[in-house]
């Protein structure tokens, strides 16, 4: 990369933090770097990506730098349990996003749903967007022993006819989550996330949008259900899936 055009600028184009003049001039610049020109275009169809994946209101650019600087920051030390550089980027990016409104309403919640409810949407919109991805290839495969061993975190029993698609340790503001996302005869697409948060036994429902979320904790662990369903069928799945967990 020459002196005149370097990553800050591209980042800063990506953030739609240049002037028209220095626009112009990143522009012409790529147009002479066929491999940077596309790495650019995919940084700009992922924030959008995002951006529509988590409803925000507008363009929020510094939200975006911030959180490539605290993607840069993760980056090196990385994640050893088998998340890809690319998910780091995308869910550290839905995080940070993710603290603005979530059009979040209770269902049989008596109160406000739990912050582990947050971090579960931002995990299952990166999910999305990785599984959209041509280079991020799907990981079905499910160990929950090395799961365990390495995170704490129990998942339970996977009901007969579920079909894993996607399995990703997630970070969360509660820590190293697990996400899968199943194809189900029940609920069709379904994510699951389990992330550890301690205190006592809870469960509720709540609507994101068109997404129906159902979450229970045992033993400290929290597991967050999502679909495209009703909330309360969702209710009744978590309630089954409950009893297959070994209590510690």
């Amino acid at each position: 990369m020459t002196a005149d055009v370097n990553q800050d600028d591209l980042d800063a184009y990506v953030d739609n933090q240049l002037d028209p003049w220095q626009r112009n001039a990143v522009e012409e610049w790529l147009g002479a770097h066929p491999a940077e020109a596309a790495r650019v275009m995919s940084d700009l169809h992922r924030r959008n990506q995002l951006r529509l994946a988590l409803a925000l209101p507008g363009e929020r650019p510094r939200d975006l730098k911030a959180a490539r600087r605290l993607d840069r920051a993760i980056a090196p030390r990385g994640l050893r349990l088998g998340l890809p550089s690319a998910a780091i980027a995308a869910t550290v990016a839905a995080l940070w996003l993710a603290l603005g409104p979530v059009g979040l309403r209770e269902g049989a919640a008596s109160t406000p749903p739990p912050a582990f409810v947050k971090s579960a949407l931002a995990a299952r919109d990166a999910s999305d967007l990785r599984l959209a991805m041509l280079s991020q290839p799907e990981a079905p495969d499910v160990d929950p022993a090395e799961i365990r061993a390495l995170t704490g975190l129990v998942l339970p029993q996977i009901p007969e006819g579920w079909v894993p698609r996607d399995v990703q340790v997630f970070p969360s503001l509660q820590g190293p989550g697990v996400e899968m996302v199943l194809d189900t005869p029940e609920h069709g697409r379904l994510s699951m996330f389990v992330v550890r948060v301690g205190g006592g036994e809870s469960s509720g429902t709540v609507l994101a949008g068109d997404t129906g979320i159902a979450w229970f904790t045992q033993d400290g662990v929290a597991h967050v259900l999502g679909a495209r369903d009703d909330p309360a069928r969702l209710a009744d799945t978590a309630e089954r899936m409950l009893g297959s967990i070994p209590h510690n």
